[in-house]
């Protein structure tokens, strides 16, 4: 019997022994819909939900027309009529139902309730029946949300809680406004120990209902929220940062909120100080938490302000005119002498300016009457209602004002009177004092507001602008302008959302800056004018060979701007650099650096950094200093030289196969490896840039040579990666160019390269005349290294040609030639390790596989370290195809796998098809077909990058041998499907006529002597 199952839930769908049925019209899936779940309905019943406007001989005719239909389309009766009034729903047939199951058994198949009932369906013209969908609706998602609470309250209780979040969740999206999913939630967090969630929960909730509707959340919600707060120990563990945004820094919030909440009660008196640089938030946290004050507190704020900095005790004049005003309001008697006092220490307390006897007076106050008079005002008004002093930014406090504030919280109650402070992050002594007293004592809380991380800062973009569809380039460069800073990011969304110019500075930024900078003295706006030349931390000694000041100095004047939080100091290789605290910054004052100025200190800047060059460390990221400080001189023809050298640097290793290592110390953790993509946008720009100097100067020496080695690098690397015509166009260009210019170091490198693209395209005869002008051109310059590579590709040739014992002779040469000292055979260790290689071939040819195995890893453990990749890669090869010959699969697997493991750090396809081919071949051995024939595809695919015949000549041999397993094999032939068409002895023979004789015994005899004779 067939099945038939019925879903309701969410968006219909009725299918019959798990194929989907479609019903020709839409009034027939409402009646079975309704039968399906009224089990018996009349045929008037029916007639008047569905054609409620037609007349009734013609409904009941439509009635009986998609009955018929239905029966047609499930081939069922599924609606029979024993007596002719009712229709009934086939209750012979197996039938399942969601709306069945859930209605009989809620609890059990809760899990059935994936969405409204017949979410989306919509039936025109029949008002009855989308009442009653209404209805029904309504029925289910009640008894659906009813359960779901039950049941999440009984997991709760009983400590079940595998699912609970999911359940939740689904609640919430049947009423987002529905505060009990809110608290089942924040319960389940508590329970589970994550306090934190039922803050960031709550703050969720109060953002929602005040948004939407206005409210706050209720008491019942506000009290698990409270609890919360009593169990986090804020004072210890290590607070996380993860989902921070600007309007929903919950941990921090809920410490301050906590401290708040005890000193509101009574409890714990502690102040409280937010600290973090501008623009973090620190005031809308503050402004936030002085939301919680109460009526029965007294709130006494003042900001501090940098320029009343030498102006002793200038923040409490405030203070104290009001405490004199809430002492009048409240009719309380003022301290002894307080009038006085007030009037002596602030000449226009009472409101006028200051008399002649102020002028004249000579004693001060004594400091320790004023701290007495303060404490006691404070002291009274804290028998009326408690104290908040509030104090924005700190740090531009004078030292008599912060000994005051110490003296007045270490005196009176912390119940009744307490501070709440932000901070900037300038330093200094005063401050740094009255703190450490106040935290000694355990009297002040500290909440620092950091920037945000990457991850936040991506989410908080994407919660603000949901609209956009953003890049993660363009995350990216938001977050590296902003550095995760809240008010720059502000800023960049108010641009995406307008659609403006993400490389231009807002007015607000540019105000935000400027306040940074204001009140610098001449030596320190010096440096900071001079640091912003820079890109990245300036090491001290750089700084002092550019300024005219001694070291005493220049180290006060760097002391005062990281005091500022405009520098700060980082360790370089030992000794001290400094950068701004925020790349805005820096770009800020850069601007506003004259035009003229610009070019004659970059052209300095360049200059000086050449100085600290070294012949034996090649550094890319000086190489990149260079170039921005010469392009931006206007010194194209510098800059264009370390961009060559850069490039050049990079190429050698990922681009020639066996790199002479120049005794160059690699830098720890380099990357020299580059993109296809990368290197193409890097020809590109050197192109555009050749243009440029030629056409600003006259045609000179350096500037052919720059050429000349740009055509060269190109070529080779055109060459290496199969785009033969154009390398090979490059070359010829830098070989007659080189003899124009004299030049016989690159007419030798020219030669070489052209030896290379023979060795690749397999032709031996064209190679030896290239290995015989460069041979001759070594000798005649008297180059002993070079003698020993050419010697050594002389040797290959002779390989490639079957004259093994001579090619092994001039193999041994090359290898004696450039081990004559422990340093040169350091600098030319890949070229000896690719000459053992080769006699490892040699021994290939002749079926010694133990011998080669050994020559192989002795290849290997020259070049391990030596970051040439490419050589490493093709030496793992052989020996993998080594322990593949002598049937050590595990072994050829081994080798294989760390080939593949270099190939992902460079973008080459040199012998790579010759690589997927052995792998295929070795996992077909193993017998796992399916990823065998994944990597013969691939095999087939990247042989057409290098177009060299041996390799195609390898990739139709692998393919013979497949085709052959195949055709034994029912299981490897239903892997490989149709992708082998041909026969064997057609793979075959494509593979021989591809092959080198000499250079792939071990394939050619396979085929000759085993697959074409089978």
């Amino acid at each position: 019997m067939s099945k038939i199952v019925c879903k309701l839930f969410g968006v219909p769908k009725i299918t019959k022994d798990g194929q989907s049925v479609f019903l020709p019209y839409a009034k027939i899936n409402a009646l079975l819909y309704y039968i399906l779940v009224s089990k018996v309905v009349s045929r008037d019943e029916v007639v008047g939900l569905l054609w409620p406007d037609e007349d009734e001989k013609i409904a009941k005719k439509n009635l009986r027309n998609a009955i018929y239909q239905a029966k047609k389309s499930l081939g069922e009766d599924i609606i029979i009529s024993p007596k002719k009034s009712f229709l009934i729903l086939n209750e012979d047939l197996d039938i399942e139902s969601d709306v069945d199951q859930f209605s009989k058994s809620p609890r059990e198949n809760i899990q059935l309730y994936t969405g409204d009932f017949l979410q989306g369906f919509f039936l025109k013209d029949a008002e009855s029946y989308e009442y009653w969908i209404v209805k029904m609706r309504n029925y289910y998602k009640e008894k659906f949300a009813a359960e779901c609470y039950q049941k999440i309250e009984e997991d709760i209780q009983n400590k079940h809680y595998d699912d609970v979040e999911d359940q939740i969740q689904r609640l919430t999206d049947l009423d987002e406004y529905d505060e009990r999913n809110f608290r089942l939630l924040m319960r389940f967090y508590q329970d589970t120990g994550r306090n934190s969630k039922v803050i960031e929960t709550y703050y969720d909730l109060s953002k929602l209902l005040r948004r939407e509707l206005g409210i706050d959340p209720d008491k019942k919600t506000k009290e698990i929220y409270e609890h919360s707060l009593e169990q986090i120990n804020f004072d210890g563990g290590k607070r996380t940062h993860d989902d921070v945004f600007f309007y929903g820094r919950y941990n921090e919030l809920a410490t301050l909120e906590k401290t708040f909440k005890d000193f509101r009660e009574k409890k714990v008196g502690k102040s409280i100080l937010i600290t973090g640089e501008p623009g973090v938030g620190k005031s809308t946290i503050k402004r936030r938490l002085m939301e919680e004050a109460t009526d029965n507190m007294m709130v006494l704020e003042v900001n501090c302000i940098q320029t009343e900095q030498d102006m002793p005790l200038r923040p409490w004049r405030a203070i104290a005119r009001e405490i004199s005003r809430q002492i009048q309001q409240e009719k309380l008697l003022p301290p002894t002498l307080w009038r006085d006092l007030m009037t002596r220490v602030f000449p226009d307390f009472n409101d006028h300016l200051p008399n002649s006897q102020f002028m004249s007076s000579k004693d001060p106050v004594p400091f320790v009457s004023i701290v007495h008079v303060m404490v006691e005002a404070l002291t009274q008004l804290a028998d009326h209602s408690q104290v908040v002093l509030v104090f924005e930014d700190l740090q531009w406090m004078d030292p008599d004002s912060l000994r005051l504030l110490t003296s007045v919280l270490m005196e009176t109650d912390p119940l009744r009177v307490m501070l709440v402070a932000t901070r900037g992050k300038e330093r200094s002594r005063a401050l740094d004092d009255a703190l450490t007293t106040l935290s000694r004592y355990h009297r002040l809380v500290s909440v620092p507001l950091e920037r945000f991380n990457i991850e936040a800062c991506h989410h908080f973009i994407e919660e603000a602008v949901p609209g956009e569809h953003l890049t993660g380039d363009t995350l990216e460069h938001i977050y590296n302008a902003t550095e995760g800073n809240p008010l720059f990011l502000g800023e960049y969304i108010n641009r995406l959302k307008n659609h403006q110019n993400l490389d231009e500075m807002s007015p607000a930024m540019i105000e935000a800056l400027k306040s940074r900078l204001l009140y610098l003295s001449a030596g320190e706006l010096e440096l900071v004018n001079l640091l912003s030349f820079f890109y990245d931390a300036v090491p001290l000694q750089t700084i002092l060979a550019l300024t005219d000041r001694d070291e005493n100095q220049v180290l006060s004047l760097l002391e005062q701007l990281k005091d500022r939080n405009i520098l700060e100091e980082h360790e370089s290789e030992g000794a001290g650099a400094f950068s701004f605290t925020h790349g805005k910054l820096r770009e800020y004052v850069y601007q506003s650096q004259p035009a003229s100025r610009k070019k004659v200190l970059h052209q300095k800047i360049g200059q000086l950094l050449e100085q600290s060059l070294d012949e034996k460390k090649r550094d890319t990221k000086l190489y990149s200093k260079l170039i921005y400080h010469f392009s931006a001189s206007g010194d194209f023809l510098k800059a264009l030289k370390y961009q060559i050298d850069t490039l050049n640097y990079y190429l050698n290793f990922s681009h020639e196969m066996f790199p002479v290592l120049n005794n160059v110390a690699v830098e720890e953790g380099a990357n020299l490896y580059m993109s296809r993509d990368q290197i193409g946008e890097l020809f590109r720009n050197l192109e555009s840039s050749f243009k440029k100097v030629r056409a600003g100067s006259r045609n000179t020496t350096e500037l052919d040579l720059l050429e000349l080695e740009f055509f060269y690098i190109r070529g080779r690397y055109l060459i290496r990666d199969g785009s033969y015509d154009d390398g090979v166009n490059d070359i010829i260009h830098v070989i007659d160019k080189s003899k124009q210019l004299g030049n016989r170091d690159y007419m030798l490198e020219g030669y070489k390269q052209m030896i290379l693209y023979y060795l690749q395209i397999n032709s031996a005869k064209d190679m030896a005349e290239y290995v015989g002008l460069a041979l001759d051109l070594a000798v005649r310059c008297n180059y002993h290294k070079e003698i020993g590579i050419i010697l050594r590709l002389k040797g290959l040739c002779h390989y490639m040609m079957g004259n093994y014992t001579q090619a092994e002779k001039l193999l041994t040469e090359s290898i004696n030639t450039l081990a004559v000292t422990e340093t040169i055979a350091k600098r030319y260790a890949t070229n000896i390790a690719a000459a053992y290689n080769y006699i490892g071939e040699i021994r290939l040819a002749h079926g010694t596989y133990r011998e080669a195995l050994e020559l192989f890893q002795k290849a290997i453990s020259l070049c391990v370290g030596k970051n040439a990749l490419a050589s490493l890669s093709y030496f793992y090869i052989n020996a993998g195809k080594t322990a593949y010959y002598l049937e050590d699969l595990s072994m050829a697997r081994e080798f294989f796998d760390k080939a593949y493991a270099l190939y992902g750090q460079f973008d080459s396809f040199w012998r790579r098809s010759v690589l997927d081919s052995y792998m295929a071949l070795t996992l077909l051995r193993q017998g796992e077909y399916g990823q065998a024939v994944k990597y013969l595809t691939t095999a087939r695919e990247n042989v057409g990058y290098i177009k060299d015949p041996n390799d195609l000549g390898v990739v139709f041999f692998a393919e013979a041998v497949f085709r052959q397993r195949c055709d034994l094999d029912p299981e490897g032939k239903t892997a490989v499907g149709d992708r082998l068409p041909d026969s064997v002895e057609t793979y075959s023979r494509q593979a021989l006529e591809q092959l080198n004789i000499y250079c792939n015994q071990y394939e050619v005899k396979l085929l000759t002597h085993s697959l074409l004779t089978k």
